[in-house]
C-alpha cells in the first residue's frame, strides 16, 4: 500500500509543480497549457488507480474482519451446544442410575432437580444467542430461507427440551417403580435431543454466514459508492 501511496503522492506533487512553473510569470502559452492538461490527464490516472486500489484494500479488510467475526460467533454457538449437551449427558447419567434399581431416593431426586437447573440454564443461553441472530438487520425478514430454517430448528429445539423436562418431572412425580418404558421413553427423548441440538448448531452456522456475507456486502457496496464519487469529483 505504501507504493501505490507514494505512487499517487508523486503524480499530485508533478501537477502542482507544473501549474506552480506555468503561473509563475502569469502568463499561459500553448506549451504550458499542454504540460499542466498531460500533468492533470496524468493525475487523474494516477488517482484512479490509487482509489481502485485504497477499495479493494478497505474491502479485503472488512471481508477479514467479518470473517473472524464469523468465525468467533461460530465459536460461541459450538460452546453453547456443547454445554447443552453436556447438561444432557449429566440428566442422563444420573437418570440411568435411577433405572437400574427402578426407585428414587432423596440423593439421586436432588441430583436430577439440579441437573434439570443446569440444563435450563443452558437452554435460557440458546434461547439469548437465538435472539441475538434473529435481531439482526439482515435476519429481520421471517420469510428469508435462512431465518425460517432457523425458526424450525429452534422451535424443534425447544419442544425437544419441553418433552424432556416433562417426562423428567412425570418420572419424578410417579409414586409407583420406574420401569424399562419410562427408560425406553427417556432414552427416546435424548435421542431427539440430541438430534435437533445438531440441526439447530448447522443452521445457526448457516444464519450467521448469510449475516456475515450481506453485512460485508453491504460495506463493499458502500466504499464503491463512496469511491465512485471521489473520481467523479476529480474528473470534474
Amino acid at each position: 500500500m505504501k507504493l501505490e501511496f507514494l505512487k499517487y503522492s508523486a503524480s499530485y506533487n508533478y501537477l502542482v509543480n507544473n501549474i506552480n512553473q506555468v503561473t509563475a510569470d502569469n502568463y499561459f502559452n500553448e506549451i504550458e497549457k499542454v504540460q499542466v492538461i498531460t500533468a492533470l490527464e496524468e493525475y487523474r490516472a494516477t488517482v484512479n488507480l490509487f482509489f481502485n486500489y485504497l477499495g479493494k484494500m478497505i474491502a479485503k479488510s472488512e471481508n477479514n474482519r467479518y470473517a473472524q467475526e464469523i468465525e468467533d460467533a461460530k465459536g460461541e454457538v459450538s460452546l453453547q451446544i456443547q454445554q447443552v449437551t453436556e447438561a444432557l449427558d449429566d440428566l442422563s447419567g444420573t437418570l440411568d442410575e435411577t433405572f437400574a434399581n427402578n426407585m428414587i431416593d432423596k440423593i439421586e431426586r436432588a441430583s436430577i432437580e439440579a441437573n434439570l437447573s443446569s440444563l435450563s440454564f443452558q437452554k435460557e443461553e440458546v434461547d439469548s444467542q437465538y435472539q441475538r441472530i434473529i435481531l439482526k438487520a439482515s435476519m429481520q425478514d421471517t420469510s428469508l430461507t435462512e431465518r425460517k430454517d432457523l425458526d424450525e430448528k429452534y422451535n424443534a429445539f425447544i419442544t425437544a427440551y419441553t418433552n424432556i423436562t416433562n417426562e423428567v418431572m412425570r418420572i419424578l412425580n410417579k409414586e409407583e417403580l420406574v420401569t424399562d418404558e419410562d427408560k425406553a421413553s427417556m432414552d427416546s427423548l435424548y435421542n431427539i435431543a440430541r438430534e435437533a441440538i445438531k440441526a439447530y448448531t448447522t443452521s445457526a452456522n448457516s444464519a450467521l454466514i448469510y449475516i456475515s456475507e450481506n453485512e460485508a456486502k453491504a460495506i463493499n457496496d458502500s466504499l464503491a459508492k463512496d469511491i465512485e464519487s471521489l473520481k467523479t469529483r476529480v474528473d470534474n
